[in-house]
């Protein structure tokens, strides 16, 4: 069958002790808790009726997921998505004054900026911040560079002629002491020359290194065609109006798109409902004729009923208004199963003895008939059979394919309960 597994087929239908399935008021579902909705999908697809509806379904899934998305990435705070006309129109407000002021700071700058996205303005702006500070920095080596050359041009040594007119007019100068000093000096000039030397060609490096960066930055400005003579200042401005920008417009288009997903889901759940109760209609009423046919042959025409009620997709009610005891509740689990399998492909059903611990003796015995009757494979777990009437036992007898009972006839040979010698020795141990 298309659209499910033969697991999810089956699996509704053992009625197993110990199983979810074997809930006698939930007798759709496959497991505790199951959603009343996909437990009435589960139904469509087994009865062939799945398929009217599947684009539909789909649809709203796909719909409902985008809308979840939405929501989910708002809670996280992955985007701020507004709540109301009024947050709508607030935004378009703030777009069309945020507009005038980028219309402001392009005729402060220059038209360019206009075609610029945020991101381009903020690189822009990083690279002209970076640009104008190297450019600061490479005149301040260079005006070091030309003062440490002057310093380096005035540093010369004194003459024998320069000592020659100092004694003109200092007869008693120590004319060696002075030679000696001077001798001082010009070691030490030679020393300070070979230092200037060597601190203007770091500068030089340095200046050759800043001037390389500025060019690569000077192409990269020329590529996003941002001229130089607009201040990173008004870059950075730009560049935070028109995210401002970007991001309001991002809000109203995901406000208008999540309206637009509602009013889809809206749509779709109405086309959706009015064809699943009409197919479904006519799916419980097929199965209602069946279970009151077989309820009818199991206790009489006087006997209610019970009725599966599907009024919308994500519901339904099942069994009788008059009798809620526990024999009734899993007698009517039983024709209910019985009803599945006239009408669909389903192959077999499995019901365990904890359906019939509370249904009479007589009504039992009729049950045990459908049972012998059925052409499909049915599973049964039946014990103190001898309370039954004899064409009963009959039954239970002529298909019996695994007795169990106490002393050696258990599943594994004995008793898991009962102590034995090595059990004590265990115990004792």
């Amino acid at each position: 069958m298309p659209n499910i597994s033969f697991r999810q087929i089956v699996g509704r239908y053992f009625r197993v002790y110990g199983r979810d399935s074997s809930n006698e008021k939930q007798p759709l579902a496959s497991y505790l808790g199951e959603p009343p909705k996909d437990s009435l999908i589960a139904l469509l697809k087994l009865f062939n009726g799945y398929t009217p509806i599947e684009q539909l379904h789909l649809a709203i899934k796909d719909k409902d997921e985008r809308k979840k998305a939405i929501v989910n990435a708002d809670k996280y705070n992955l985007v701020h998505v507004i709540k109301s006309k009024k947050d709508y129109q607030k935004n378009l407000a703030d777009i069309e004054r945020l507009s005038a002021e980028l219309i402001s700071l392009a005729r402060f700058g220059r038209q360019e900026l206009l075609y610029l996205e945020p991101q381009q303005a903020e690189q822009a702006a990083e690279y002209k911040s970076r640009y104008e500070t190297l450019t600061r920095r490479k005149k301040q080596l260079w005006a070091k560079y030309y003062a440490i050359k002057n310093n380096a041009e005035r540093t010369r040594p004194s003459t024998t002629q320069d000592f020659e007119a100092l004694l003109r007019f200092f007869p008693n100068s120590n004319i060696k002491l002075l030679s000696d000093i001077e001798s001082f000096h010009s070691k030490l000039t030679t020393i300070l020359s070979d230092e200037f030397k060597n601190s203007m060609s770091e500068i030089l490096k340095i200046i050759n290194e800043i001037s390389i960066e500025i060019t690569r930055l000077d192409l990269l400005l020329k590529e996003l065609e941002v001229p130089k003579r607009i201040a990173d200042s008004t870059l950075k401005s730009y560049a935070q109006t028109q995210s401002q920008i970007n991001e309001l417009k991002r809000q109203n288009d995901l406000y208008v798109a999540k309206k637009e997903i509602e009013e889809d889901i809206k749509k779709l759940k109405s086309e959706y409902q009015k064809l699943f109760t009409d197919i479904y209609k006519e799916i419980t009423n097929d199965i209602n004729n069946v279970m009151e046919k077989l309820n009818n042959y199991i206790y009489g025409e006087n006997i209610v009923a019970p009725v599966l009620t599907v009024s919308k997709p994500t519901s339904y009610t099942f069994g009788t208004d008059v009798d809620g005891g526990t024999g009734t509740n899993y007698k009517n689990l039983i024709l209910l199963d019985f009803a599945s399998l006239q009408f669909t492909m389903l192959p077999t059903i499995a019901h365990d003895t904890i359906l019939f611990h509370n249904i009479g003796q007589e009504p039992m015995a009729k049950i045990l008939e459908l049972y012998n009757k059925c052409e499909k494979q049915v599973f049964i777990a039946i014990d103190e059979s001898t309370k039954y009437a004899t064409n009963a036992q009959k039954i239970i007898e002529d298909n019996t394919v695994l007795k169990l009972s106490a002393n050696g006839n258990e599943l594994f040979g004995s008793s898991w309960v009962v102590k034995t010698a090595d059990t004590a020795i265990t115990e004792q141990v």
